[in-house]
């Protein structure tokens, strides 16, 4: 009997209402085998699978969340917050040469359907060329005018005016 422990019944009769508890219940202390050391937790029927590597994406999309480039009326040249902006963009597409971008132009609903797809155009346009002097490839960026089509806010006022007058840029599969 040298090296080995026997279990009292008491043992016993605890581990056997640990293991046959109930199905729903759940308990974080691992039983003990008979040399003391912890068994292995058992497998989960489907395994977890492994975290993909960090590509960037999910630092790209937060920053891009709140991240907006707004417009005056009529203009499609960038104010110094969106250079900084972009300037911030590119440095994250400068660390993850996977990623690509889309920068969607709007415009408020005030102005002609060709006039406002014309100026969401040169919304766009004007981004993607502060990015690209950065030094971020150009074939990484895809641009895309709605026009007046996609406003973020529907009222008819000057301060909605303001919100859709904008260009959003948002990170894109390279199948997009």
């Amino acid at each position: 009997m040298h090296g080995r422990h026997w279990l009292s019944i008491p043992t016993l009769a605890a581990a056997g209402l640990w293991w046959g508890g109930c199905a729903h219940t759940q308990t974080t202390a691992l039983p003990t085998s008979l040399a003391g050391r912890p068994t292995p937790a058992a497998q989960p029927a489907a395994a977890t699978p492994a975290p993909a590597p960090d590509t960037g994406q999910a630092d790209l999309e937060a920053m891009l969340r709140d991240d907006v480039l707004h417009f005056d009326y009529d203009e499609a040249s960038l104010s110094g917050d969106d250079q900084h902006r972009l300037q911030n963009i590119a440095d994250i597409l400068a660390k993850h040469p996977d990623l690509r971008v889309r920068i969607s132009g709007n415009c408020d609903e005030r102005g002609t359907e060709d006039y406002n797809l014309q100026l969401g155009q040169e919304r766009a346009a004007a981004a993607l060329k502060y990015l690209v002097n950065l030094g971020v490839e150009a074939g990484r960026i895809a641009t895309v005018s709605y026009g007046k089509d996609r406003p973020v806010n529907p009222a008819h006022s000057s301060d909605a005016w303001a919100e859709n007058r904008r260009d959003d840029i948002q990170p894109r599969s390279e199948n997009r």
